[in-house]
């Protein structure tokens, strides 16, 4: 039992030594599918909150491969109703504020040179849409995530990240024939990180 004991407390104290913590500051934007379509006209129309544009500030704790991190963040997007043959927006139409949780694992390169890791995370956001109540959502993610040193203990980030989740519409809002469908959010995001 001593010895179990002693190697555990070995092992344990040599995986708290190499853990970091990162802060990053991202900001980013993406492409809508899905939140409400009309699949009797046979144009197709589909409502989407459309382009959100997100800053994102996220902390992580890095042991060894892994990365567990937690984030905060801000998004705006227009309104958008697209049909095979016309599209009309309305700019800025939904802000929402948000916060999410996400473990990833380096699967290319060594921590002083450029890595690359793959992430799954879940996340929610408080969805504010001009004159209509705020509504909360939430949503699942992966990413891609690669980072380039570039000083001692600052990197750069590049991030793409594929968003799935519930249509951000109510029923009651929706106009008649439209239904909510979910929605997809495929993104791209570029900053800046520091290990402390």
């Amino acid at each position: 039992m001593r010895h179990f004991l002693l190697c555990l407390l070995v092992c344990t104290a040599s995986s708290a030594l190499n853990a970091q913590w990162r802060i990053a500051l991202l900001s980013g934007s993406a492409t809508s599918h899905g939140d409400a379509r009309d699949d009797v006209d046979p144009a197709h129309p589909e409502f989407h909150a459309d382009h959100p544009a997100t800053l994102t500030v996220a902390v992580a704790r890095e042991t060894g491969r892994w990365r567990v991190g937690v984030e905060g963040h801000h998004s705006t997007a227009d309104l958008s109703e697209v049909s095979a043959s016309a599209a009309v927006t309305t700019f800025g139409a939904f802000d929402a504020w948000g916060a999410g949780f996400e473990v990833g694992v380096r699967i290319a390169g060594q921590s002083s040179t450029p890595t690359l890791r793959a992430g799954v995370g879940l996340g929610g956001d408080r969805w504010s849409f001009a004159g209509a109540p705020a509504r909360w959502r939430a949503a699942a993610h992966g990413a891609l995530e690669a980072d380039f040193p570039i000083g001692r203990r600052w990197s750069a980030v590049v991030r793409g990240e594929v968003t799935a989740g519930p249509s951000v519409f109510t029923t009651e809002e929706l106009p008649e024939g439209f239904r909510q469908r979910a929605m997809w959010r495929t993104g791209f995001a570029l900053g800046i990180a520091r290990q402390l």
